[in-house]
């Protein structure tokens, strides 16, 4: 695993990120309206994007999706049109992390649209996983205030909001970080936690706040969600507000 850097202006007094995903271009529920309104509410307040998989449907044959019900076409013409809808923001957008949608073409034939898009928007590819050290602003002890977040689009957890939960802490086990960002489920959701980290430095030990992000999608209910009886789940991003005075976070559903 190799921790990424992100350099931001020392005068910031905060900094909005804002996790990106399960868009499904293609999909004929896909919402473009609202991804466009997430997109442009963002780049009006400043803040940097992260696409976190499943941008594009990518169904095959072998999917659940119907890839003969695709409104625009796998392969080529998915990626074009998610690249062209990403452009204006590239900017803004610190990397993409691949989805269990994207692997689907990455396992049968070797070829993976996260990369793909990635390259083309001239973005930082993460893999499967991304691990980023976010530094900005200025503490009173004129050093930068600095932020670890871990993000993976992450796996299934059941139907109900605590087993979605419970795949979301999983995340806890892997790395220590500030920020967990993971996707996959549809369900926007947050919460935070803490840990107790010994200062080898100080020798005393330290409270670490943790926060836990789920970043829903813009897929409507229809098709597989229908057919499986999923209920409606609210389209859109979450955002988190990181501070750049004293380490804290805020997060907005």
């Amino acid at each position: 695993m190799e921790l990424h850097t992100v350099e931001e202006p020392s005068y910031l007094e905060e900094l909005f990120l804002i996790p990106v995903s399960d868009t499904h271009i293609g999909d004929p529920g896909f919402n473009e309206r609202e991804l466009k309104k997430t997109l442009e509410k963002g780049a009006q307040i400043g803040g940097l994007f992260l696409l976190n998989g499943d941008i594009v449907n990518n169904a095959v044959k072998s999917s659940i999706s119907a890839c003969y019900e695709e409104v625009i076409p796998p392969g080529d013409p998915q990626i074009d049109y998610a690249v062209e809808l990403f452009r204006p923001y590239r900017e803004l957008i610190v990397g993409m992390v691949s989805g269990n949608h994207e692997r689907r073409t990455t396992r049968e034939v070797n070829v993976n649209p996260a990369y793909r898009i990635a390259k083309e928007l001239g973005i930082r590819y993460f893999g499967d996983e991304a691990f980023i050290k976010i530094r900005f602003g200025q503490k009173p002890n004129k050093k930068p205030v600095t932020y670890t977040v871990y993000a993976t689009h992450g796996w299934g957890g059941g139907r109900s909001v605590g087993g979605k939960v419970n795949a979301m802490v999983q995340c806890g086990k892997v790395v220590v970080s500030d920020i967990y960002l993971t996707a996959h489920t549809h369900q926007i959701t947050a919460f935070n936690s803490a840990l107790f980290l010994p200062d080898q430095h100080n020798g005393n030990v330290i409270q670490m706040e943790q926060w836990y992000v789920s970043s829903g999608g813009y897929l409507e209910r229809q098709g597989y969600p229908v057919c499986k009886g999923y209920q409606p789940l609210r389209i859109g991003s979450p955002v988190l507000r990181l501070n750049g005075r004293e380490k804290d976070v805020e997060v907005t559903l």
